[in-house]
């Protein structure tokens, strides 16, 4: 470990980090990356963020870019989790959520020819503050790497047969919350396998409590059954500003 010298500016004046540090970086082929230990920090920006990286997540970016943009030596990655430790002039007076010790996710541009030194995958890495987000000291890190937006909602009609049952934990699987409808002796087991919310498909008000439930806002909606009634419940479900509704016969 050493003292490294900031620039004029940033806060605090110096931190303490490894002279040189491990990261991923573009190899000699396209698809090969390689694992250096000779990485130093680029110089931080004003509007920059200094984080020693606690985690990382893999993106199509990742990948692609080496192939279409080969660049040996740029360092990769994209996405980042891990706590700031130095900020310069514009980012603290911008984002003062942010400060040293917080909890920040983001990303950087990986893989980039034109600054090779820019990429999310090493132990530190320089990250535009405005394009970060500050996490919960409690957020588990492998959540914090790659937010997402609030779940969305997938309607399942005739989730309890064997078709329905799979499509049920494929979207719980792909992080979605499934509401499901099918008859009520088959309840239990659809709500072992993960559904959110249970509507009973013989109830004369089965639509209107799922509009109500959802608030009017469903957007996706899958028909296992495929037959007149369940084609209109599942198509009437989706919300006001629209949505898709697939049957089994499309699939």
């Amino acid at each position: 470990m050493c003292f490294l010298d900031l620039p004029l500016g940033l806060e605090p004046p110096s931190i303490t980090i490894h002279s040189t540090f491990t990261g991923n970086v573009q190899g000699k082929s396209p698809s090969h990356p390689e694992i250096s230990n000779k990485l130093v920090l680029p110089q931080p920006e004003w509007d920059e963020v200094v984080v020693q990286n606690l985690g990382g997540t893999i993106n199509p970016h990742d990948w692609k870019f080496p192939i279409f943009c080969p660049a040996p030596g740029a360092r990769i990655g994209c996405d980042f989790y891990g706590e700031g430790m130095a900020l310069g002039p514009h980012a603290k007076s911008q984002r003062p959520d942010i400060y040293i010790g917080s909890r920040v996710c983001g990303v950087v541009y990986g893989s980039n020819p034109l600054q090779p030194t820019s990429g999310a995958f090493c132990d530190y890495l320089n990250a535009v503050a405005d394009l970060g987000i500050v996490v919960l000291q409690s957020y588990p890190p492998n959540d914090a790497v790659a937010l997402s937006g609030s779940a969305a909602h997938v309607l399942v009609y005739g989730d309890s047969t064997s078709t329905g049952t799979v499509a049920l934990q494929l979207s719980k699987l792909s992080g979605f919350s499934v509401i499901v409808v099918c008859s009520p002796c088959n309840f239990a087991l659809v709500r072992d396998r993960g559904a959110d919310a249970v509507f009973d498909y013989c109830s004369p008000s089965c639509l209107d409590d799922i509009k109500t439930y959802m608030k009017d806002s469903l957007r996706y909606a899958l028909d296992i059954i495929d037959d007149k009634k369940s084609r209109q419940i599942s198509a009437d479900a989706v919300g006001a500003t629209g949505g898709v509704c697939v049957g089994e016969r499309f699939l």
